[in-house]
């Protein structure tokens, strides 16, 4: 007997994530330390500044997203750059 097996595969997206001068992200869930994500993926980060900078915002493709205190709940939906950027105090 044959044996017919169905396969579909989930639509993805590459994310770029990115630290610009002064800080570094903290995972707090799913796996962000990678470049493709599945289409309706969440990832939740932190930026958090050295010392002697401050964080400025999360930028998607140049464009600022989020800004206050460095979080980001970020759905994937499409190819894109994210940025975590930081200025000198």
């Amino acid at each position: 007997e044959d044996l017919y097996v169905n396969v579909t595969f989930a639509d993805s997206a590459i994310v770029d994530i990115h630290v610009v001068n002064g800080g570094f992200i903290n995972s707090v869930s799913g796996n962000w330390n990678r470049n493709n994500f599945f289409i309706g993926e969440m990832i939740v980060m932190q930026a958090n500044p050295n010392t002697g900078w401050k964080f400025d915002g999360w930028y998607e493709n140049d464009v600022l997203i989020s800004q206050g205190g460095g979080g980001l709940a970020y759905t994937i939906t499409k190819d894109a750059t994210l940025e975590a950027r930081f200025s000198i105090i």
